[in-house]
């Protein structure tokens, strides 16, 4: 089973059953039907439970710098991307707990993002979210190891969502200030990106790998341009500030 704030599509074929619930009742109530003590399991490995920990809800909050993002704003994309996973665990641990005594072992799946790794100008709201399930899931991952509960990460890329028809819309005017050709340039790239995402049923299929893996990795990655992603993730921080900088037109000054 899947316990998720959104959709994630499952492939009907997994066997993996896709649940939803945002309050403590209605989780515990899927935790329960989800999570028998007694057989069940997703295919491939027995005892296996997974627990989708939030893809956004579809908040972007994208277009604006750090300096210039409201406290609200942050606290807001922070509640919705690092506090609901965080909240749907310490509810569903419990019985995750009584899963994995009963049969071996249970598993919890965390959605982040390739934004958890890198973060873009003009979207650190979102990156700092991102960055903080990141940094649940590896501590949380630690903490459940007695218990047999495993957690893994899967970060999506760009994925074909109605997450990308609010960039534009959420840019902040930026067009009298020094940021002005940056965040044309930087929202060009992300609808540009975003038109070359991947369907939502490849993080489905990122899901149910992980959950059905004898011996799953602790993140899968799952992007439509993977060699960028680990170029990204490889290169000295600093050249990868200079890419970034040249592309979006954020060069310092000479």
């Amino acid at each position: 089973a899947v316990i998720v704030p959104m959709p994630l599509a499952i492939p009907k074929a997994s066997g993996i059953r896709e649940r939803r619930g945002a309050s403590d009742s209605a989780i515990r109530a899927s935790m329960s039907e989800a999570i028998p003590t007694e057989g069940g399991g997703a295919p491939g490995r027995p005892g296996t439970v997974g627990m989708g920990g939030a893809a956004g809800a579809g908040i972007a909050s994208r277009g604006q710098s750090v300096a210039d993002t409201d406290p609200a704003e942050l606290v807001r994309v922070m509640a919705s991307h690092a506090l609901g996973p965080h909240h749907l665990s310490r509810v569903a641990i419990p019985s995750l707990r009584q899963r994995a005594a009963a049969k071996g072992r249970a598993d919890i799946v965390m959605i982040s993002s390739v934004g958890g790794k890198n973060a873009l100008p003009f979207a650190g709201p979102y990156a700092a979210s991102k960055h903080a399930v990141e940094g649940l899931s590896e501590a949380l991952r630690r903490e459940l190891m007695p218990f047999g509960i495993d957690v893994v990460i899967v970060a999506p890329g760009a994925v074909v969502t109605p997450i990308w028809d609010k960039t534009e819309s959420g840019v902040g005017d930026y067009s009298n200030t020094p940021y002005a050709a940056s965040v044309k340039k930087m929202t060009a790239l992300m609808l540009a990106n975003a038109a070359k995402g991947l369907p939502a049923e490849r993080i489905g299929e990122a899901v149910k790998t992980a959950l059905t893996s004898p011996k799953p990795k602790v993140r899968y990655t799952v992007a439509p341009n993977p060699l960028f992603v680990f170029m990204i993730r490889h290169l000295p921080r600093r050249m990868v500030d200079k890419m970034i900088a040249r592309q979006v037109g954020l060069n310092p000054p000479s």
